[in-house]
C-alpha cells in the first residue's frame, strides 16, 4: 500500500512539473510575438522616407554658353503669393546650373541682375513638367583692343612728362595716365574701323602748339599714328 501510494505521489510531482514548464513556454512565446511583432511594426512606421526632388535652373548667355555665378531665387506658391525658399540667392556654377532640392510642389525660379550680365525678358519663369527652368541673359562681349602709345617731348627732344593726352575717331578716349618720365604714355584702345587720332588734352603751361591741320590757333593739334600706332608730339618751350 505505501508502495501504491509513492508511486502515485511521484507521478502527481511529474504531471505538476509538466503544466509548469508549458505555461513558461507559452508565455515566452507569447511575450517574444508580442514584443518582435510590436517592435518590427512601429520601427518600420517610425523610419523617415526623403521625399524631395530636385529642381534645376539653368543660365546661358546670348550665344549658348553657361553663365557662372548668376543669383537665383526660388520661390513656393502659397495663398496666392510668392514665398522665398531661402533667404539668400543660390550662385550657378560653372556649367550655368543651380540645383534646389525640395518637396514636390509649384514653385517658380527667379534671376537677379548681376555685373556681368543682364537679363533678358521676364526675370521669374515657372518649372516645366521635369522641373528645369531657363534663362538667357545677355553678356558683354569681350571687345578686341590694341595699345597706342603717346610721346611728348619739346624741340629739343627732352621728354615733357605730366601730359594729359587722348585718342581721338569720332569720338576722344582720354587715356589714364599722363605722360611720365620719358614723356610716354599708352592706352588699350577698342579697335575700330575709323582710325584714331592723338590730341593733348590741354596745353601744358609754358608750352605752346603748332597750328591745328585747319591752320586755326583755337584748337589742339590731332596727329595721325604711324603703323606702330605710335605718335610723337612735339611742343615748342616758351
Amino acid at each position: 500500500m505505501k508502495k501504491l501510494l509513492a508511486i502515485f505521489m511521484a507521478l502527481l510531482l511529474l504531471a505538476s512539473s509538466m503544466f509548469v514548464m508549458t505555461s513558461c513556454n507559452d508565455n515566452g512565446d507569447e511575450g517574444g510575438s508580442e514584443n518582435g511583432g510590436n517592435g518590427g511594426s512601429e520601427d518600420g512606421g517610425n523610419g523617415e522616407t526623403d521625399t524631395t526632388v530636385e529642381y534645376k535652373v539653368v543660365v546661358k548667355d546670348q550665344n549658348g554658353a553657361a553663365v557662372a555665378g548668376a543669383s537665383i531665387m526660388v520661390l513656393k506658391s502659397s495663398g496666392g503669393s510668392n514665398v522665398p525658399v531661402s533667404t539668400t540667392p543660390t550662385l550657378t556654377d560653372a556649367s550655368g546650373e543651380a540645383k534646389f532640392s525640395l518637396d514636390e510642389g509649384t514653385y517658380t525660379a527667379m534671376i537677379m541682375g548681376g555685373d556681368s550680365y543682364e537679363v533678358e525678358g521676364s526675370n521669374m519663369k515657372a518649372f516645366n513638367t521635369s522641373r528645369v527652368a531657363e534663362f538667357t541673359v545677355k553678356t558683354e562681349e569681350e571687345k578686341e583692343t590694341l595699345t597706342y602709345t603717346i610721346k611728348v617731348v619739346d624741340q629739343d627732344g627732352n621728354a615733357v612728362a605730366g601730359v594729359r593726352v587722348q585718342a581721338c575717331t569720332d569720338a576722344c578716349t582720354p587715356f589714364k595716365n599722363a605722360t611720365d618720365e620719358n614723356g610716354e604714355t599708352s592706352e588699350a584702345l577698342e579697335v575700330k574701323e575709323a582710325a584714331y587720332k592723338a590730341q593733348l588734352t590741354a596745353l601744358p603751361e609754358g608750352y605752346t602748339e603748332q597750328l591745328d591741320e585747319d591752320g586755326d590757333p583755337t584748337t589742339l593739334t590731332k596727329y595721325a599714328f604711324d603703323a606702330d600706332r605710335t605718335v610723337t608730339i612735339v611742343l615748342v618751350k616758351n
